[in-house]
């Protein structure tokens, strides 16, 4: 509910109203870091996207802080949406490269300071190397459910995102990639590190925000997103991890379990 709050107040602040912003907060909120925890009861998901979002877009220093001490400790996965959630932060600055350079190890410094300290203190690093190697080697066995399971993370949220990447790449093709690579790369390593995909896709959900709040910006309306909103009730969507593909039911199919 945090987390659909946040997104819910960041639609009407860039100017979506009444049943746009309704409808804005239903696409973004279809996607895996809500379905996992109303479906999985994993609330470290909402919380980690939550985490991301206000790194992407927050502006209180205090809290920005808090982010990056306290969400790396709720899940890894966090780590590997920092680069994405700082280049949307920067791409609003005047220099987004030069900026990078210090922001990102200084919101990874606190998860990685206290694994470095952890390893000089003999208690995990080993364990840690040996578990990334393992889980790299067994990869191969659900890699092919792999594309199922990004696509059920962002599912029609994805399509604002994919519209505005395209609108930067007109703009400024250099800049397009850095934030593709900032956002795709650590999701491509994270699906070789653990068999829960969708989860992992889940880390996207600024880019997709990023996406929304564009086309807000662009005057995009209720049909737009009346359309996105009404394919995220109906076409069916799924749990996936490792091989299993576990389905959600659609509006028609939860109203048909009430008559």
């Amino acid at each position: 509910w945090a987390l659909l709050a946040y997104l819910y107040r960041l639609a009407r602040d860039r100017g979506a109203t009444g049943q746009s912003l309704l409808c804005v907060t239903l696409t973004l909120g279809a996607t895996a870091p809500v379905l996992v925890a109303t479906g999985w009861m994993a609330f470290n998901d909402g919380w980690v996207a939550l985490g991301l979002c206000y790194l992407a877009f927050g502006r209180r220093a205090w809290l920005l802080a808090l982010v990056c001490v306290v969400c790396p400790f709720i899940d890894e996965r966090f780590v590997f949406g920092v680069p994405e959630a700082l280049v949307l932060r920067l791409l609003a600055g005047e220099n987004p490269f030069r900026k990078l350079a210090w922001c990102l190890p200084a919101a990874l410094a606190p998860f990685v300071l206290g694994r470095v300290v952890v390893g000089l203190l003999g208690l995990g690093l080993h364990g840690d190397v040996h578990f990334i190697a393992n889980a790299i080697l067994a990869s191969h066995q659900y890699l092919w459910a792999a594309p199922l399971g990004l696509w059920m993370a962002l599912r029609f949220a994805a399509f604002p995102a994919a519209q505005e990447l395209a609108e930067l790449w007109r703009r400024n093709a250099a800049v397009a990639m850095l934030l593709a690579a900032a956002a795709f790369l650590p999701v491509l390593l994270g699906v070789l590190l653990a068999a829960d995909t969708m989860r992992t896709g889940g880390i996207l959900l600024p880019l997709c925000v990023w996406g929304a709040l564009g086309r807000i910006g662009r005057g995009d309306g209720m049909r737009y997103w009346g359309w996105l909103a009404l394919a995220s009730l109906v076409v069916p969507a799924a749990h996936v991890t490792y091989t299993h593909i576990e389905p959600i039911n659609s509006l028609p199919v939860e109203l048909l379990r009430l008559l």
